[in-house]
């Protein structure tokens, strides 16, 4: 079994669908880096690295 060391990665195995990388638009745009399309409308996906001390 091979692990999965992407966060999107991780959420693709557990939710079953495809994440895609965000065009560099939709990132400028709307701050997002990945994508979910699900029945023609979109689910954007921000990660952002956790740093100790740093709550979000």
């Amino acid at each position: 079994m091979t692990e999965i060391k992407t966060v999107y990665g991780q959420l693709e195995k557990e939710l079953m669908v495809r994440i895609e990388p965000a065009p560099d638009e939709w990132d400028r745009l709307f701050n997002v880096d990945f994508f979910i399309k699900i029945q023609g409308k979109y689910i954007g996906i921000q990660i952002k690295p956790v740093n100790q001390g740093i709550q979000l």
